[in-house]
């Protein structure tokens, strides 16, 4: 597939700019959202833009309403400056989070600026020039010891800007936090966030490297991309969506679909549909250009995909390593991977994988923190399966004891443990969890084709109630749903599109139930985080879970 990759990501970027530069306002030179509000970030597509205007061969080269299009919306960016150069951070519902020096944009501006300075007038590229400054300035003087994926992206940014602009002072501190971020990988392959890994996240340091090496940065980073690339072959499921389970800040993500004439950032879960096409996000994939393992997961998530609409700005970095003949390292990584039936621990998860469908274990543990972008480690299982993607599990919440997958009571309701203080896993399969009110098993394996998951506990503190807590993941649009339940002779079953959950004894269910999005203003999940919530009273339970 790797063979006519740089086509095929042409003609679905042009096929989204096509409708995206639909969305400019000619007044403000901001592309809109459906509701009339806008982001920073919905500027970044001028690299998309300024790629297919500056190369020949493709549909935009050298068209003027393509020109144009670029220029009114850097003038959006320059009319959005404050006296310091920084901007508020808006969001499409009008939310404020600030004045920032977005890194994104900031990044997606100066490749823009590279690659038109010869098209500009001198009077329009010391404006890009004024605008781009003080955001180059910011980043070339950050504090080198801190290691986060923002900054880490500053630092791949202002080592760009060293090379474009000439300054050694950039590129000696960028190149200080590079070497700073190699050596704080951890072992697994991925850097600490809350404690743990993100993996949606982790690409933007993955991504990072990538560029910075593809610029020919001083710092060796190949070693840390190897164990990049072999964390991120290891956790994203089946259909190429990343493994929500073991992740401390973001929540599953559906492999959206959309209407070709939708592109993703006019994007409302409301209009959600299995018709059109899936998008697809290219973080990542600077890195994964550079190894044979990299390549071959690549394949694997094009395996899933007969045609895909882009996702974000992160296209224009592959086509510019396409275009160039590099070497690439023969590591592979992690064996395996890319086959439908796949068993694994690696680190701390247990990955399970049986024609195609996916049980996942975690036994990453992290103590609640403080910061509003951080989860609370409770959830330690889920279940993918193809078709219907996930069926059980959804990642972490935060403030919400009764989504823990263990729980723990005193008798008069008072919460004691909902967040492991730490867990293991045994071997394929299972998985210990150590609360401070007692200890927490769940073994899970597929017996004829069904999914099937075995808790239990021991050495409970006396006086104490224990439940086991299941997030159920009905669909994309759960109004649009028909989720049934029965109950004969103590067995019971909850049924939708398919899939079958079937269990003994009590239960409860909370239809809707919604995890904290932190993404949200008010931290308040959309329709597309909805789940159900599966509550069994005690601790020793087996589920059973069918997909047809």
């Amino acid at each position: 597939m790797m063979d006519n990759l740089r086509e095929k990501i042409i003609l679905s970027m042009h096929r989204s700019l096509e409708e995206y530069r639909k969305t400019q306002d000619i007044t403000t030179g901001r592309f809109l959202a459906p509701n009339g509000g806008w982001a920073i970030t919905m500027q970044d597509p001028i690299l998309p833009f300024a790629y297919l205007y500056r190369n020949p061969g493709t549909p935009y080269y050298k068209d003027a309403s393509v020109y144009k299009v670029i220029l009114d919306a850097v003038r959006a960016l320059r009319n959005h400056q404050n006296p310091d150069g920084r901007m508020e951070f808006i969001k499409v519902d009008g939310s404020t989070w600030g004045p920032i020096y977005m890194p994104w944009t900031w990044y997606h501006w100066l490749e823009t600026y590279e690659l038109m300075k010869d098209e500009l007038t001198p009077e329009t590229k010391k404006d890009w020039e004024d605008g781009l400054m003080p955001g180059l300035e910011s980043y070339g003087k950050m504090d080198p010891e801190h290691v986060h994926n923002i900054p880490v992206w500053q630092a791949m940014t202002c080592h760009r800007a060293s090379i474009i602009f000439g300054r050694q002072d950039w590129k000696e501190n960028s190149d200080k936090l590079i070497a700073n971020c190699v050596k704080q990988q951890h072992a697994d392959g991925f850097w600490a966030e809350h404690k743990g890994p993100t993996v949606g996240y982790n690409t933007v340091y993955v991504h990072s490297l990538g560029l910075y090496r593809f610029q020919g940065g001083s710092v060796p980073v190949l070693d840390a991309i190897k164990r990049a690339v072999k964390f991120q072959q290891a956790f994203h499921y089946p259909g190429g969506t990343e493994v929500e389970v073991i992740d401390g800040r973001q929540q599953y993500h559906w492999r959206h679909y959309y209407q070709e004439s939708l592109p993703r950032h006019l994007y409302n879960s409301k209009n959600v549909s299995r018709e059109g096409l899936p998008i697809l996000g290219l973080s990542g994939w600077a890195s994964y250009l550079q190894t044979a393992g990299g390549r071959a997961f690549i394949d694997y998530k094009l395996s899933h995909y007969s045609d895909f609409n882009i996702s974000g700005a992160h296209a224009v970095s592959v086509l510019q390593y396409l275009d160039k003949t590099a070497p690439v390292d023969p590591d592979e990584g992690l064996a395996g991977f890319n086959t439908n039936n796949f068993k694994c621990v690696y680190g701390s998860a247990s990955i399970d994988r049986e024609n195609e469908k996916q049980i996942t274990l975690s036994a990453y543990t992290a103590p609640k923190t403080p910061d509003r972008w951080g989860l609370d480690r409770m959830c330690y299982i889920s279940f993918w399966t193809p078709g219907r993607e996930l069926a059980l599990g959804g990642g972490n919440t935060r403030g919400q004891s009764e989504h823990a997958t263990f729980l723990f009571k005193s008798n008069d309701g008072t919460v004691i443990s909902d967040v492991p203080e730490s867990a293991e896993i045994l071997s394929v399969g299972k998985l210990r969890l150590n609360y401070s009110a007692g200890t927490a098993y769940v073994e899970a394996g597929f017996e004829n084709g069904n999914a099937v998951f075995k808790f239990s506990v021991e050495n409970v503190k006396q006086g104490t109630d224990v439940s086991v807590n299941i997030p159920l993941r009905p669909s994309l649009d759960p109004q649009k749903e028909q989720v049934k339940t029965s109950v004969s002779n103590g067995k019971s079953e909850i049924s939708w599109d398919g899939v079958r959950v079937s269990f003994d004894g009590d239960f409860a269910l909370t239809s809707p139930s919604r995890p904290c999005n932190p993404y949200e203003p008010e931290g308040i999940s959309q329709i597309h985080d909805y789940n159900l919530l599966l509550s069994l009273p005690g601790g020793n339970h087996t589920v059973t879970v069918s997909a047809e």
